[in-house]
Order: C-alpha cells, then sequence, then structure tokens
C-alpha cells in the first residue's frame, strides 16, 4: 500500500523539562485540528535519556483522561492522523 496523503500542519505549544530522575528529560507539546473529523488533537514528543523519543498523540477532549492514550475514537481519519505524528521525525532528529 502506498500512502500518498499528507498529515496536518502542527503548532507548537511549549517544551516542559522533566526532574523526576526517571530519564524523561523532556516533553514537547504540539496541537493540529483534523479538517475531516473536526477534532483538536495533542501530540506529545517525550525525549528520554540515550536519545530515545515517544510520539503519543491524543484528541484534546480527553486531555483529563488517564486513559487518553488508549481509547479509541474511530472517526475515519487515520492515515492523515499518524501521517502528522510521522512528521515530526525529521525535527527530532535535527
Amino acid at each position: 500500500m502506498i500512502i500518498t496523503q499528507k498529515g496536518y500542519s502542527l503548532k507548537f505549544i511549549q517544551k516542559v523539562k522533566i526532574k523526576n530522575g526517571d530519564g524523561h528529560l523532556s516533553t514537547l507539546i504540539f496541537t493540529f485540528h483534523s479538517s475531516k473529523n473536526k477534532i483538536k488533537y495533542v501530540l506529545n514528543i517525550e525525549e528520554y535519556e540515550e536519545q530515545l523519543f515517544a510520539i503519543k498523540f491524543y484528541p484534546k477532549s480527553l486531555k483529563k483522561s488517564d486513559l487518553k492514550y488508549n481509547i479509541i475514537i474511530n472517526k475515519g481519519d487515520v492515515i492523515k492522523v499518524l501521517m502528522t505524528c510521522a512528521s515530526v521525525i525529521p525535527h527530532i532528529l535535527e
């Protein structure tokens, strides 16, 4: 399968430094808006020691939920949302 769709544009919100001693150094926070399903998403890039990164996203409406990363919303815009998340990889590598 060839994916030809591009992701949505990201808006940088802030960089949060983490000082809890477990190897988590910082989190970059971005937002983006799906024009197809009208949902605003939050994208977190967590930086850990040894140049390890975790890319996580969730609908902004689930911000206070402990299960925000686990709830499947199935609104029909998977490819563009995942392409948006993948678009941050070059920024991480810089």
